[in-house]
């Protein structure tokens, strides 16, 4: 029975540990997933879209319209022949205004694209 409640008190300790960490990414979740839907929409395939490591960077102007900032990551996607092309870095700029979402173009950097990498680097800060 010590046992058994030794281990309750630990897992509710990891628990309330954890909740600061799901608080952040909870509260860019939307942002997050709208960035993923406009990359997707820029595709030849949008429904093959595979996305990893993918994070909020807020910019300066974060709360001064409700959320500003980069969704980054990585996309992988089938080309127009229907293999996939392999991973390649993203960012896309996601504004909030009361509850409307709304976006700048989308960038997916090719391996030989310094300019736009150097860009993917000064906007998307962890």
């Amino acid at each position: 029975m010590l046992i058994k409640g030794m281990i309750v008190k630990k897992l509710l300790l990891v628990g309330i540990a954890c909740l600061p960490l799901t608080g952040c990414f909870g509260e860019y979740s939307e942002a997050i997933n709208y960035g993923e839907s406009q990359i997707k929409q820029s595709l030849k395939d949008p429904d093959s879209a595979k996305f990893n490591d993918v994070w909020f960077s807020p910019d300066a102007n974060n709360g001064k319209p409700k959320i500003s900032g980069y969704v980054c990551g990585r996309v992988n996607a089938k080309n127009a022949f229907g293999g996939y092309v392999g991973e390649a870095p993203f960012f896309i700029y996601v504004g909030q205004l009361d509850s409307d979402f709304f976006s700048g173009a989308p960038g997916i950097i090719q391996s030989d694209d310094e300019k736009s990498m150097k860009r993917f680097e000064q906007f998307c800060k962890r």
